[in-house]
């Protein structure tokens, strides 16, 4: 709520902004720490949030931080442009008009707002931004593990803004104390390109590792992709096929084959254990793989270690320690 009671200091150059109860819209305190540290790295405000859970029974789930608005920047804004890390990336011209052309979310107050959320990492980059004339605004989650965000865009109805954020999932049991990951806004000189070189050059520091890439996989053209056995236990295709397949689509440029449903229990069945159909048959695979790179081709194996089969022997082994589970401690 609006009743927020909090304090701001500056010292050596950071300001802090500490709450030490938080207010609902209803009047209800809660004994939660909430603080949050500005400080100014190159052209760049860094804010990080900490939180404090000192109640009982309740259980610290969403945290917005910065939520940086405006209502216009640097140039026309029929000109700016949104540039947005979903898949590969996306542009989105004149995104005040973008935003209020987008349908509410159902959990949403959307008789109040609209939001547009991006899920980081499901998103190419922790990274977006909007370039305005000769200006572009920078706003980054940096975090080296990756952990899950939300990239955040919301616009008030009936208003002419837009307020750009991050959401931060801290999930803080009662007792609990989290510092999650910085995040960054700004705004630098130049175009969306400026972005792209303050990112790659924290990635480049922190995180990524250009991993050399083979010049057959760089010139790849595509691949055959191949369903062995079904989830059902039926066989469209074995070893032997193999080499017929592969020059089926040679002759038309495609050199790879990307083999599923390879072991016994077939496709998205029985993970992330694979055993053979029968005895010999991945000898049978490996030959018949051999044949194909004698050929001229590629075979990748797929190998999904994401899923986990509950009644498998694996599950019962070791899913008590690597299961994914919600934030109610459910299975997923």
């Amino acid at each position: 709520s609006h009743s927020q009671k909090g304090k701001v200091s500056l010292k050596n150059g950071v300001m802090t902004v500490e709450y030490n109860e938080l207010i609902s819209e209803y009047g209800d305190k809660y004994p939660i720490l909430f603080r949050v540290t500005i400080e100014k790295v190159g052209e760049l405000l860094r804010f990080t949030p900490h939180m404090e859970n000192n109640t009982k029974d309740i259980r610290i789930n969403e945290c917005v931080c910065p939520m940086a608005d405006f209502t216009t920047l640097y140039g026309e804004k029929s000109k700016d442009a949104l540039y947005w890390p979903e898949g590969p990336g996306v542009r989105h011209q004149d995104p005040w008009s973008w935003l209020k052309r987008q349908s509410g979310l159902y959990y949403n107050h959307d008789e109040y707002e609209v939001t547009v959320n991006l899920i980081y990492p499901r998103a190419s980059m922790s990274w977006y931004g909007i370039q305005s004339a000769d200006k572009f605004l920078y706003i980054s989650r940096q975090d080296p593990e990756m952990r899950l965000c939300f990239l955040s865009l919301r616009h008030r109805i009936n208003e002419d803004n837009i307020s750009c954020n991050i959401v931060h999932w801290p999930m803080a049991r009662p007792g609990e104390k989290i510092t999650e990951p910085s995040s960054v806004v700004g705004v630098l000189d130049g175009d969306w390109r400026e972005g792209a070189k303050t990112y790659r050059k924290w990635a480049d520091a922190n995180f990524f590792k250009m991993p050399k890439i083979d010049k057959w996989m760089r010139h790849m053209t595509g691949f055959q992709r191949v369903i062995m056995r079904s989830q059902y236990g039926e066989d469209h295709f074995k070893p032997e096929d193999l080499p017929a397949l592969y020059e089926s689509g040679a002759k038309h440029g495609i050199k790879t084959l990307f083999l599923f449903g390879w072991w016994k229990e077939g496709m998205d069945r029985a993970y992330p254990k694979y055993e053979e159909a029968y005895p010999g048959a991945f000898k049978e695979l490996a030959d018949n793989i051999r044949k194909v790179q004698e050929l001229g081709g590629r075979v990748i194996l797929e190998c999904n270690c994401h899923f986990m089969d509950p009644a498998g022997d694996f599950y019962k082994e070791y899913g008590e320690e690597c299961r994914l589970l919600d934030i109610n401690g459910n299975e997923y």
